[in-house]
């Protein structure tokens, strides 16, 4: 693969978490913010999220009668389309760069400030002092960790070299991240080539690497850290199970990191 065509690879694996595991938390916040619930009372609308190139990936925030899903690709007709010429433009819209795109709808000026509003919740997602209610403290936390599980499943898909070894080579095993506290928890489930993630605690199987965090803010004190190992040594975090595999798996979470914040 030469130097191009490298640049190339990774910028389209950005783009790809960007779709299909930063923005299908938007569900998450619709789910668990009835302020931001309440903008989208009643309504239906498509807005799609696309790339003016053959093969790039693309998403549909799909609103129906005030629900929403995030679909993993474009519809036909949306209420409102945001095309971008190239997934590197897409990912400096998504990265918080200037970044404009191509809009088509735009006499639905109300629905796309609504939404733009509800994009900017998950600047929860980036670095910065916890917030301050318990609330909100907790919807960081439930985000992060589901950015985590998703994001970690688009690699794999992606192609990500260290990601595919570890899945298509995996027995059937499950990773857990659970805050004992308030509940929340989610699971990436591997076994020989295939991956799933999922919210909450996976019943079938036994963790064979589980991270353990007594609350949200112990949790928000190891993801606002740099050294997992720090949080180990002070109690924010226990980790169970296979010390290589949670080696890895944390080398894994890193790797994610550093492609949502590059560029």
């Amino acid at each position: 693969m030469t130097a191009e065509s490298s640049v190339q690879a990774r910028a389209e694996l950005r783009a790809r978490v960007f779709l299909k595991a930063v923005l299908p938390l938007l569900e998450t916040v619709l789910a668990h913010s009835a302020e931001h619930a309440r903008a989208f009372d009643g309504v239906t609308a498509q807005l799609c999220f696309s790339v003016e190139q053959c093969g790039a990936p693309s998403a549909t925030l799909d609103f129906q009668s005030g629900r929403l899903r995030v679909l993993a690709q474009s519809v036909a007709n949306p209420t409102v389309d945001f095309r971008f010429r190239d997934v590197a433009a897409l990912n400096r819209f998504f990265g918080g760069s200037l970044s404009v795109p191509r809009v088509t709808g735009l006499a639905h000026p109300r629905l796309i400030a609504k939404v733009l509003r509800l994009m900017l919740s998950l600047q929860v997602l980036k670095p910065g002092p916890p917030p301050p209610s318990a609330a909100e403290r907790a919807l960081r936390v439930r985000l992060v960790l589901t950015l985590l599980s998703r994001g970690l499943v688009q690699l794999h898909l992606g192609g990500h070299a260290p990601m595919v070894e570890l899945v298509s080579a995996s027995p059937e095993r499950v990773y857990q991240w659970t805050v004992e506290r308030e509940r929340i928890a989610v699971w990436l489930r591997m076994h020989l080539g295939r991956i799933q993630a999922g919210s909450g605690t996976y019943e079938k199987r036994a963790p064979f690497v589980h991270f353990v965090f007594p609350d949200v803010d112990a949790a928000l004190k190891v993801f606002g850290s740099s050294e997992q190992m720090s949080g180990v040594r002070d109690g924010s975090v226990r980790t169970l199970g296979s010390p290589e595999y949670t080696r890895k798996l944390a080398y894994l979470m890193q790797c994610m990191d550093q492609l949502l914040v590059e560029g």
